[in-house]
């Protein structure tokens, strides 16, 4: 059982049903260019590395997928 401090403590989503299906949508489409891209490397090509995709404008009706390369 929780402490006391924690039993009126509620957790809700900020985004509604629709608004996580279009982000769903946004960053499925950005993963699949991305896999794209790879496929069209050269073999012999150095890659460039990792990427995460980050969607910005979540509360927004206009979402976007950002490409933002992992540091090693």
């Amino acid at each position: 059982m929780a402490p006391e401090r924690f039993r009126r403590i509620s957790i809700a989503h900020d985004l509604t049903l629709h608004q996580r299906q279009i982000i769903e949508e946004v960053r499925r489409k950005a993963l699949d260019e991305l896999e794209r891209e790879k496929e069209g490397e050269d073999e012999g090509a150095s890659s460039e590395g990792n990427y995460r995709i980050i969607v910005v404008g979540q509360q927004t009706m206009k979402p976007r997928a950002v490409k933002v390369p992992l540091r090693n």
